[in-house]
């Protein structure tokens, strides 16, 4: 009997393709996790929740968010280029 005919060597390889995947799972909630504690924390920031309310600090929170993909973190980014909140009125990259 050869060796890709034993019956055990296909599990072989579904288990090293299941590993990836959860790696890879784990990799990218790590990443929302991250995305999701900087809005937070932009959020705390803008509105001064448990801290001084700083607004540059508020837009560099939500920009790292934002690059990751957080809808929410970018939703604010352009409400705060909006309303001038920390930067110059830019509706251009208020709507980016």
């Amino acid at each position: 009997m050869k060796i890709s005919q034993r019956p055990w060597n296909g599990f072989a390889k579904q288990r090293r393709k299941a590993m990836l995947m959860r790696t890879i799972i784990v990799e990218v909630n790590k990443i929302k996790a991250y995305s999701l504690k900087k809005k937070n924390l932009g959020y705390m920031y803008e509105y001064g929740h448990d801290v001084d309310k700083n607004d540059s600090t508020a837009m560099e929170c939500y920009r790292k968010a934002g690059g990751q993909g957080h809808a929410d973190a970018q939703f604010h980014l352009g409400k705060m280029y909006k309303h001038r909140r920390g930067v110059d009125r830019n509706y251009s990259t208020a709507l980016e």
